[in-house]
């Protein structure tokens, strides 16, 4: 062999390997990004699960006839604060977490001396700022989601993604009860 194909081998053979590392660092990247696009979520979820100490004293001074609201209000917080939680749970967790809040809302139209309330009106304000973080984040993770799952199937980083073992992930969706319309006689009679 000569010098000269040795030396294009060795610049092929250089250029492959950068190309597979490219590859690699990628679908990593992409892995790294939606679970950090999720834990911004988290973090968000966790707020607003903070809020609710300050929902029930609130519940408890207008509408002691609610406990049904505060009782569930009371156990979503206990649910949450628990660290193994998968993020499966966590999203079952913020989907019922939207209906008792739509119902502490609610709440205020059946019970309008809450809203003279100073603490009410900034939970309200707290509550809304945090659900519209909630839901900027859920759609960076949903982007973030689809870019990885773009990295699992398309050829040549599916070759990859198979032998790191890397797993399509699920977006972050609203559940069919978060989709309908809000029936405010409903909430109340649940």
């Amino acid at each position: 062999m000569t010098i000269s194909l040795i030396f294009v081998i060795g610049i092929v053979g250089l250029v492959l390997i950068i190309w597979l590392v490219s590859i690699y660092n990628g679908l990593i990247n992409k892995k790294n990004q939606v679970e950090n696009t999720f834990s911004s979520i988290d973090v968000y979820l966790k707020n607003r699960f903070d809020l609710i100490p300050n929902l029930v004293a609130v519940a408890k001074e207008t509408a002691s006839r609610e406990t049904s609201f505060i009782e569930k209000a009371i156990s979503l917080r206990n649910q949450a604060s628990n660290p193994d939680l998968s993020m499966e749970d966590k999203v079952h967790l913020d989907n019922e977490a939207s209906q008792i809040f739509t119902r502490f809302f609610a709440l205020s139209e059946n019970y309008p001396q809450m809203t003279s309330i100073g603490l009410f009106k900034e939970i309200q304000s707290n509550l809304a700022e945090i659900e519209d973080r909630i839901s900027a984040a859920r759609r960076a993770f949903n982007s973030a989601v689809t870019q990885y799952n773009n990295g699992l199937e398309m050829f040549p980083s599916s070759i990859f993604a198979g032998i790191m073992g890397l797993q399509h992930k699920e977006w972050f969706e609203a559940s069919e009860d978060e989709k309908g319309s809000i029936n405010m006689q409903n909430l109340f009679n649940n």
